[in-house]
């Protein structure tokens, strides 16, 4: 009788490690999609719209693309910036869940 008991809790062990395990991936994809993923998509959209905004800005008057094309750079350059900052906190997360997940093989 205690041999199954026995058995018993080491199955539930090895299932609740397993279950761990699983949900650690879980909330680092979570992690990564709120707090890198989500930003970096709304930074694009904002890239992407600004022309938009600056021809609207602009409508009724006789401008260039080269005339514009000074006020499309300045308006990027901070969302870049901060873009380039994202991606690269990004990248450096994904090292370290790599480093810990290989870690984790080895043991």
């Amino acid at each position: 009788m205690e041999e199954i008991y026995l058995i018993r809790r080491i199955v539930v062990v090895i299932v609740i490690i397993f279950g761990l395990w699983g949900l650690t991936k879980f909330f680092f994809i979570f992690w990564l999609w709120y707090f890198y993923d989500r930003r970096i998509k709304n930074i694009n959209g904002k890239l992407i719209d600004i022309p938009k905004e600056i021809n609207e800005e602009f409508q009724g008057r006789g401008v260039t693309t080269a005339g514009i094309a000074p006020h499309i750079a300045s308006r990027k350059r901070p969302l870049e910036a901060e873009l380039e900052k994202l991606e690269c906190n990004r990248r450096l997360f994904l090292d370290r869940i790599r480093l810990i997940f290989s870690i984790r093989r080895k043991l």
